[in-house]
């Protein structure tokens, strides 16, 4: 069970970071200016790659 759970968190999480990445295509979330959730988007990527590296796992591919 515990590797089918793992799974469907991995696929959950591309989910949210696909989600995520749609809404960098602009040049901030809120517009022209930088905002509260730029800045949040930043945070949680860099968390994002610690998180990877604990778990083994790759959720953001970096190209």
């Amino acid at each position: 069970m515990q590797g089918e759970q793992q799974e469907k968190s991995i696929k959950d999480a591309k989910e949210a970071v696909q989600t995520f990445e749609r809404g960098l295509q602009g040049k901030f979330f809120s517009g022209e200016t930088i905002g509260l959730v730029d800045i949040v988007g930043v945070i949680h990527s860099m968390w994002m790659l610690e998180l990877e590296e604990a778990m083994g796992v790759r959720i953001c591919p970096i190209s």
